[in-house]
């Protein structure tokens, strides 16, 4: 029983990266409570615009963004495109968003939630960051639904990578 036991538990940790933060949570029900309870409570937020002194910001171009996130795609409505993001960056620590843009045009239109799983970040190595105009980022490889796509030179924008970022709740004290 031990061994049996100790199989699994090795076959569940293994792998790198993205393989094992998925097993971690696929095989983990109460992480998967924690992270589903946290991204469920996002959604009951109000998208609010605010500059650095969290004074209400009125402009038109936040109105635009907060109608394309009123509907993402035609494959999920806000609370859905929101809860999926809020457990990918729960999860791995980052998602990805797919810009849609009608060619010709500059408007995005729309938003896709690209799975962690399905998306590999190729680096500009070596790469002088400290010039802060270094494109970082040579290519994206999407693997999606049998279908592979890379997104290189200008169309590596069409991503927006969504990070974790850390709050100090208690304001220093």
């Amino acid at each position: 029983f031990t061994n049996e036991y100790n199989l699994t538990t090795q076959s569940i940790l293994k792998g790198s990266g993205v393989m094992f933060q998925t097993n971690a949570y696929d095989y983990c029900p109460p992480l998967q409570a924690v992270v589903n309870k946290k991204a469920q409570a996002i959604t009951k937020g109000k998208l609010i615009c605010v500059d650095k002194d969290e004074k209400i910001i009125k402009a038109k171009g936040f109105d635009e963004a907060l109608k394309v996130i009123n509907k993402p795609n035609a494959y999920q409505t806000k609370n859905q495109f929101i809860r999926a993001t809020e457990t990918f960056i729960s999860v791995y620590g980052a998602a990805y968003w797919y810009k849609v843009k009608p060619i010709g045009l500059d408007k995005i239109t729309g938003l896709i939630l690209i799975p962690n799983n399905c998306i590999t970040v190729n680096y500009n190595k070596p790469s002088n960051i400290l010039s802060n105009q270094a494109k970082l980022v040579r290519y994206y490889s999407i693997c999606i639904y049998g279908m592979t796509f890379t997104l290189s030179g200008d169309d590596t924008d069409l991503i927006h990578e969504v990070q974790d970022s850390t709050e100090n709740l208690t304001q220093g004290k």
